[in-house]
């Protein structure tokens, strides 16, 4: 195999391993000469051992010594790599991240105060900042969960009690609310949009509980 061959091949499969590293990896790897060297390796494009000769030989590989500085990371490349990916898990989640979440989930709590980390930081959370917080999120879902919940309750209660004839029951808000275990009211209904829909079908007005007792 003549060299430019040798150049060519090795620079392909040096590419194809830092892709292999960056996207693929769980958890996540920098992108070394080792770390390259174990792919390649896997991939079974050279015959063992010959990693590391192609690599002391360098100065006649030009393709492959271009794409090796290319793809290798420095420990500040990678720390940002592991930012940007713990950011991106957050928003697949719908969820902006805090600062101490991007941190200790990415494990670069010790690089937290240089200046280059704390640009990248005050980035992401920019491009973050229309997403809810996990917490805000977490809320959210509360108010849902109570919501479809008690919608759930609120017709079969109503009509228990337009069947209840000793004494009569006036279905108001209030009664449904102690039948079911939960008081509502303008600020919850709110918060409560199904469960508010069906009380406006379901609470009677005076009117209508004299006209259903005559």
């Amino acid at each position: 195999m003549d060299w430019i061959v040798r150049d060519q091949k090795l620079a392909s499969a040096i590419k194809e391993a830092a892709e292999l590293i960056r996207n693929q990896f769980d958890p996540p790897q920098r992108v070394t000469r080792g770390s390259l060297s174990q792919v390649i390796d896997s991939f079974g494009i050279f015959k063992v051992g010959i990693w590391d000769l192609l690599v002391s030989c360098l100065d006649r590989l030009p393709e492959a010594s271009q794409a090796l500085a290319q793809v290798q990371e420095t420990h500040e490349q990678f720390a940002r790599r592991r930012l940007c990916i713990v950011a991106d898990r957050f928003r697949a989640q719908g969820l902006r991240p805090t600062q101490t979440q991007l941190l200790r989930q990415a494990n670069v709590e010790y690089l937290a105060s240089t200046p280059w980390f704390q640009k990248t930081i005050k980035a992401i959370l920019e491009d973050s900042a229309a997403l809810p917080s996990a917490s805000e999120a977490a809320t959210k879902q509360k108010w849902m969960d109570r919501d479809n919940r008690l919608s759930l309750l609120i017709e079969p209660v109503a009509r228990r009690l337009q069947l209840q004839t000793t004494p009569p029951v006036w279905v108001t808000m209030s009664a449904i609310g102690k039948q079911v275990g939960y008081k509502f009211n303008t600020t919850n209904l709110e918060k409560l949009p199904h469960s508010a829909k069906l009380l406006v079908q379901v609470v009677e007005t005076r009117e209508e509980f004299v006209i259903r007792q005559r």
